[in-house]
């Protein structure tokens, strides 16, 4: 059976607790350029000072990552085989996700400075907490799917025809397309690609994309060392005073880093696209 390409939506609506940056694979770094008062070392751009996250820190409480929808062609592909229970279906690529915001609400990370701010030649910071609010834009994935057969209840069939066949070996019948092999047993094929139309997730059901928040990290980290955050006077000395720093990042755009790679398995579809519709009779309970 040939799929045609279908366009597909994913979301998770109800995803308010999922974290980043408290797992030793998500450690954020980058550069800074920091402006202090009396700054004798760790300071400027020759060369420029650097940060890296701390997840095991008390500190660190973790970025809440707000919900997000994303949008993903899933190609053409041949599905092909005998007693299948699952199809897998590789290289999917999103067309969008939907954008990051956080805020000074979202949660901080505590960071280690690659070299301590010296103020006077004393060391005057050299950790601290940092509270930031960002728009995350331009992240994008490739998704390898493996789907349950038993989420597929609808095969929409436009023009072209099908056959079923019983044999007993492997045969490739006439007319039959070239990867088109029966196996074994009974074996049915349509001759043009079956369109499953739109596939979208059931509402209030939650897609789990934390898997892809490691290379999200190291995505991150090089735009953060290609860019290099400048922290102000005042900033420096509200580090030195309180601990911490609140920053406006503005936009972190991750467009011009790889894809992050997920996978899923088993995606429930909605009830539009694969919902199954009763054929009962009656007041029957069982058919």
């Amino acid at each position: 059976m040939q799929q045609s390409p279908t366009y597909t939506t994913a979301s998770n609506p109800n995803d308010n607790t999922t974290k980043f940056g408290t797992s030793s694979s998500q450690i954020l770094s980058g550069l800074l350029n920091i402006s202090a008062p009396l700054c004798t070392s760790g300071c400027g751009k020759d060369p420029y000072n650097g940060f890296t996250s701390d997840p095991n820190s008390s500190k660190t409480t973790g970025l809440i990552i707000p919900s997000l929808r994303a949008d993903y062609n899933v190609p053409a592909s041949t599905v092909s085989g005998n007693r299948m229970k699952s199809v897998v279906i590789q290289g999917v690529e999103t067309t969008k996700i939907q954008d990051m915001n956080l805020t000074y609400d979202s949660g901080s990370l505590h960071v280690n400075l690659n070299q301590c701010v010296e103020a006077a030649f004393i060391c005057a910071v050299k950790d601290t907490t940092f509270t930031m609010q960002a728009v995350i834009t331009g992240v994008k994935a490739k998704i390898n799917f493996e789907e349950n057969m038993g989420y597929v209840h609808k095969l929409p069939l436009s023009g072209g025809g099908f056959y079923l066949g019983l044999q007993n070996q492997a045969i490739h019948w006439p007319g039959a397309a070239s990867d088109d092999i029966a196996l074994p047993g009974w074996w049915m094929s349509f001759a043009n690609p079956v369109d499953l139309g739109v596939l979208n997730t059931p509402e209030g059901y939650t897609v789990d994309f934390s898997s892809a928040y490691p290379q999200i990290a190291n995505a991150l980290s090089v735009a953060l060392s290609q860019n290099p955050t400048s922290i102000s006077g005042n900033e420096s000395l509200e580090a030195l005073f309180t601990g911490g720093i609140k920053k406006d990042m503005g936009t972190i755009n991750l467009s011009g880093q790889p894809p992050a790679l997920i996978n899923l398995t088993s995606v429930p579809l909605s009830n539009a696209a694969q919902g199954v519709v009763p054929n009962c009779y009656g007041g029957l309970k069982f058919c």
